[in-house]
């Protein structure tokens, strides 16, 4: 006869419910008995929120001979009591359901919840939790660089920044623990249909070295690095990533395109140039060389590199040290509106083009 540890739910177990749920809990060991959660709660309550509670109940008030405490006992086949008491206690009490900002378990810890509260036919926590989890990831330009500065700023002031936003011991938080993790996103956005943070989660994604793997979390090499669960990147999503940190690898800027059109050449032919002249279009050309030489040697972000490029205007005397020009160089009136006008518009394009280079084939097998 197999032996069994039955809990009484510390918070969801109430004197006067008339329905007990039983829930296995998760194995803390495979040597042990298994050991379930009872949820003493009430009908009228399930009924309220979902049919599916309703016909369950309906069944076990004509079929179910099993009591506990005086009240039907119900097995919940298949559902982790962890999960279920999440579940229950939204309905209890759904402004308890509210994650923390840029939680990096988020997606992993409410997947669960969300399977359950489908299983259940609850639709608003389904739609509570996934708001929750998108809110962490931009869907806009604008919402990007709003996070990547909240990001500086924790960098530039780790101890201040993490002390008033996330608890009182900032020496024990890595960068990793303050901002939202790619892949567990990527694999949360595709299972429940929020396609809308996956450009971002993927590009996020395209910035972390391999070598930065979630397992350096508590490790102090890891404290100052975005992570990521590289281990959980599946072969058609590696296949997807690899994809589009090609495209972005590849990517250079098209320099006519911020020159205005009296400084704009035939052809884009350097060897046909005079190296020494002075034009705008030269000039341009080994600006965005040095932007993106000095970019290979940490993970391309070419969203950086164009945003950088804005600060050209005070950097003339350095670029034209690196030229070999002596005296002043730059770009003329014109081309500097130009530049200043197209920056963002390309950073804009490239923004735009992230869900085709990383997502175009994503309903489709590989």
């Amino acid at each position: 006869m197999i032996s069994v540890f039955i809990e009484r739910h510390p918070q969801l177990y109430f004197p006067d419910g008339d329905i007990a749920l039983l829930a296995v809990k998760e194995p803390l060991s495979h040597d042990g008995p298994p050991s379930f959660y009872v949820f003493r709660i009430h009908k009228f309550l399930l009924r309220h929120h979902s049919e599916t509670f309703a016909n369950m109940l309906a069944d076990a008030n004509s079929h179910t001979d099993n009591v506990y405490d005086g009240v039907p006992l119900v097995e919940m086949h298949g559902d982790k009591a962890e999960d279920l008491a999440q579940l229950l206690n939204f309905i209890y009490n759904p402004s308890s359901m509210t994650l923390k900002r840029h939680d990096p378990d988020a997606p992993i810890v409410v997947s669960g919840i969300i399977r359950l509260a489908d299983k259940y036919c609850l639709q608003s926590l389904h739609d509570h939790l996934v708001k929750q989890v998108v809110s962490d990831w931009p869907t806009t330009l604008h919402e990007w660089d709003i996070l990547q500065g909240e990001i500086s700023a924790i960098l530039k002031t780790p101890s201040t920044a993490a002390h008033h936003l996330y608890g009182d011991h900032p020496e024990d938080k890595a960068l990793a623990d303050l901002i939202p993790e790619p892949v567990s996103a990527i694999l949360f956005a595709q299972e429940f249909g929020c396609s809308e943070i996956l450009p971002a989660a993927f590009y996020q994604l395209s910035r972390i070295k391999v070598q930065h793997d979630w397992t350096l979390r508590s490790d102090p090499d890891g404290k100052r690095v975005a992570l990521a669960r590289w281990s959980l990147l599946d072969k058609d999503n590696f296949v997807r990533y690899l994809r589009g940190y090609q495209e972005l690898a590849d990517y250079f800027p098209a320099i006519r395109t911020f020159l205005s059109a009296g400084c704009t050449p035939f052809d884009d032919d350097l060897a046909n140039m005079d190296l020494d002249d002075n034009s705008c279009y030269v000039f341009l050309h080994r600006v965005f060389t040095i932007m993106w030489t000095a970019g290979r040697g940490s993970r391309r972000d070419p969203l950086h590199l164009l945003l950088l490029c804005l600060e050209v205007r005070n950097h003339t005397s350095d670029i034209a040290r690196s030229m070999g020009v002596r005296g002043d160089v730059g770009l003329c009136q014109e081309c500097w509106d130009k530049l200043e006008e197209e920056i963002p518009q390309e950073r804009k394009r490239l923004w735009d083009s992230l869900l085709q280079h990383f997502t175009s084939d994503i309903n489709n097998p590989l």
